[in-house]
């Protein structure tokens, strides 16, 4: 019984959560502002035109443009903000009507019209919706007085966003002022519970919802119990079954399309194994779930009333397939190999939800393979917990799941990184973690063109190998460089054909981007025309690593170590120092690079660079470099809470600090991995300057999932040889960490 508390307490801290958000009402009522406010734009009154000089029963009028009539429907009632100029008229009627009739909102007279204050009009009929965006207001007022309608300037921009707002136009046509004000539906009088808006996304019923999360809650049982009592066969089917059990939750409960660039990649899927229904079911998707209103929204939520009402238009702004036969080799062969096994016509909702299942399982099939590689090379428990630092990143499972070639890519960086925390742990089979890097690396280029962005990282991690090489002698240096050469092998079979067309993006036809992509696809060339160039290097680096061992074997490294370690502890005090100073100091911020803060490309990357130095926050977290990589789900604006961060940055200082306790070599490991991940940041910043993009996290992904699995070892070690009760309290926390995240994300759509 007490070996089975532990799982079962872990396992609630997990799903407990995640069953509360569902298990939650919603409420009823739909309220939604039909405005944006601009903190900088001046408000501005637009005055209903009255007769002049006149006193008694008086009506005026005027016109109004709302760019999406058809969100109407089912609208029970729309307020206007007005002003009177503290005059005091008493309000006769108000009339909001369709100029072609099929679409009518009332105010019934007798009370004073209140000074900015709200005009509520009821419906009276609005039902089929309108065809016409071409509205008329109607006030009609006796006693003296004035009355206008609030609005703000509404540039283009604006106007183009807020596809459901109600527009005055100017009589030349040459601007436009935006009415301030709100809609509200009062939706169904029964009670609406967060799992069947979930399960109206999927076509199912909740009972199926249900059912799934119970799935989900016995397979993570299941891994937690395998964990507790850990053998080599009971590791990898403990972790694989964990890793299931989240990212699966992610897949069920993660809104439709709300994954980042989820439409575009879907039409890429369609284009790629030849599903045209896609391509026509998708604009009703994303009008079924609302995906327009939602997205980069943080105020709106979808309600039970949204159900019934489908949202116009399916999206603003470029909806478009990539390119990915000339992106992705990876991705392809998986899709194909899905779409063949019976997904090619399955309709959208459930293709959907079986692409997403898909990436759960090859994220959970590479965990558990890590983590028996990890268990069998680097000494059993203390191997396992130095993965705890995969573990702390709440977004890894998310990106791992959704309908991207990224989901590939966040699986690969868990096997890459498995091989660097072997080469760190630095056991007797060391040497073998070259196959997990080779392999590693041959599927993160096979995957994404993001991977070429690692080139220093694997650079720094060469590097460091041939200096500190590892336990083995000579038979160590082979099998540790014949494991990259069998990457290298499989990286030339996956990605010859793709190396030969050359990479390709929509957005790279001309200026900076065409001539990096360029010299992307030079290198390529080259590598397609003569794979064998690729194991010169390796076999350069095999020799060197042999002289380096014999020219080194007899100098102490004493000196060195306590260099390294004062390193070590120097970046654990300033990360401290920036956790706690950021209560009192605004660390740097990464501005927009569309808002054309940098003239130049240094400027651009000092930036990017000062806020990766400093990003163990308690306030004021970078958006881009940080909060995107351990808090950037969907499209970066469901952002977890401030104190949910701190913990995680604070979970970083303590590592790094766990990390100065290391052997030497652990401790050497520790300052290359933090110089390399520096080094790959700023190449990527560059590039991404040069391609005019800014710097999402999910851009650094491998970067920093590389980073925080050699920083997270140093607390690994010290929770795998502690006390007992460090390890249960980790898993528990561990487990509460992924069940908030998901559970905070979903309310933000729900």
């Amino acid at each position: 019984m007490r070996r089975l508390l532990l799982p079962l307490v872990a396992t609630s801290a997990l799903f407990l959560p995640v069953a509360a958000m569902l298990a939650g009402s919603v409420p009823t009522a739909w309220q939604s502002a039909i405005h944006l406010d601009i903190p900088d734009r001046e408000g501005v009154p637009i005055e209903i035109g009255f007769p002049p000089d006149s006193t008694d029963t008086r009506t005026g009028g005027v016109p109004i443009t709302i760019a999406n009539s058809r969100w109407l429907r089912g609208v029970d009632s729309v307020s206007l903000l007005v002003a009177t100029y503290n005059t005091s008229p008493t309000l006769v009627t108000a009339r909001l009507g369709a100029t072609d009739g099929a679409c009518e909102f009332r105010a019934e007279g007798g009370d004073v019209v209140p000074n900015n204050g709200l005009l509520v009009l009821t419906a009276v009929h609005c039902n089929p919706a309108p065809t016409t965006r071409d509205f008329m207001l109607w006030v009609r007022v006796r006693g003296q007085g004035r009355v206008a309608i609030w609005t703000f300037p509404a540039t283009d921009a604006v106007i183009g966003d807020q596809f459901d707002r109600f527009l005055i136009p100017t009589p030349d046509g040459a601007a436009a002022f935006a009415v301030r004000g709100e809609a509200e539906d009062m939706g169904r009088a029964e009670v609406v519970r967060r799992v069947d808006l979930v399960a109206h996304f999927w076509q199912r019923d909740a009972a199926t919802i249900w059912f799934w999360v119970v799935l989900f809650a016995v397979c993570g049982f299941c891994g937690a119990w395998a964990l507790t009592t850990p053998t080599i066969v009971r590791v990898p089917v403990g972790a694989g079954a964990l890793a299931l059990s989240i990212a699966g939750l992610w897949a069920v409960m993660m809104p439709p399309l709300q994954g980042a660039d989820e439409p575009d990649h879907l039409l890429s899927y369609a284009e790629v194994v030849g599903a045209p229904q896609v391509e026509a079911e998708l604009p009703w998707l994303a009008r079924r779930t609302h995906f327009e209103r939602l997205r980069f929204r943080g105020d709106q939520r979808f309600r039970a009333a949204d159900i019934d009402r489908p949202h116009d238009p399916a999206w603003t702004g470029d909806i478009h397939s990539e390119r990915m036969d000339q992106r992705s080799a990876v991705a392809v062969r998986m899709w194909r190999l899905m779409a063949d096994a019976g997904a090619r016509s399955l309709p959208l909702p459930d293709l959907l939800l079986a692409v997403r299942a898909l990436d759960a399982l090859v994220f959970a099939g590479v965990v558990g393979l890590a983590a028996w590689f990890v268990w069998w090379a680097a000494d059993g428990r203390v191997g396992l917990w130095s993965m705890v630092g995969l573990a702390i990143i709440p977004t890894l499972p998310y990106f791992a799941t959704m309908v991207s070639d990224w989901a590939f890519v966040a699986s690969w960086s868990v096997l890459f990184a498995s091989g660097l925390i072997v080469l760190q742990h630095d056991g007797p089979r060391a040497s073998w973690a070259g196959l997990a890097l080779g392999l590693g690396i041959a599927l993160l280029f096979g995957t994404s063109i993001s991977a070429f962005a690692l080139i220093p990282l694997v650079a720094v991690v060469f590097a460091t190998r041939v200096v500190m090489g590892d336990r083995a002698e000579a038979r160590g240096v082979l099998v540790f460089w014949s494991g990259v050469s069998v990457g290298a092998v499989v990286a030339v079979l996956l990605t010859r054909r793709l190396f030969e067309a050359g990479f390709a993006r929509y957005d790279a036809a001309s200026g900076s981007s065409a001539t990096l992509l360029g010299q992307v696809n030079g290198v390529a060339a080259h590598v397609a025309e003569s794979p064998w160039i690729v194991f010169l290097p390796l076999v350069a680096l095999a020799l060197l690593e042999l002289g380096v061992r014999r020219a080194f074997e007899s100098v102490a490294w004493d000196g060195l170590s306590r260099v390294l370690r004062l390193g070590v502890l120097a970046a654990a005090g300033w990360t401290a120092v920036v956790w706690v100073s950021s209560l009192v100091v605004s660390w740097p911020q990464v501005a927009l690079l569309e808002t054309g803060t940098y003239s130049h490309v240094s400027h651009y990357v000092v930036d990017v660079m000062t806020s990766v130095a400093t990003f163990t926050r308690l306030r004021g977290l970078d958006h881009l470099t940080f909060t995107s990589f351990v808090s950037g789900f969907g499209w970066i604006d469901a952002i977890l809470p401030t104190v949910v961060l701190a913990l995680i940055t604070a979970t970083f200082v303590a590592s790094l600090w766990a990390s100065s306790r290391g052997t030497d070599r652990q401790v050497g490991w520790c300052v290359a991995m933090l110089l390399a991940v520096a080094v790959t940041v700023a190449a990527a910043a560059a590039a991404g300057f040069l391609m005019g993009r800014n710097l999402h996290g999910r851009y650094i992904l491998t970067a920093g999932v590389a980073g925080l699995a050699i920083v997270g070892a140093g607390a690994g070690r010290l929770l795998a040889t502690g006390p007992e009760w460090w390890r249960a309290a980790a898993l528990v926390a561990l487990a509460l960490l992924h069940g908030i995240s998901l559970a905070f994300v979903v309310t933000r759509y729900l």
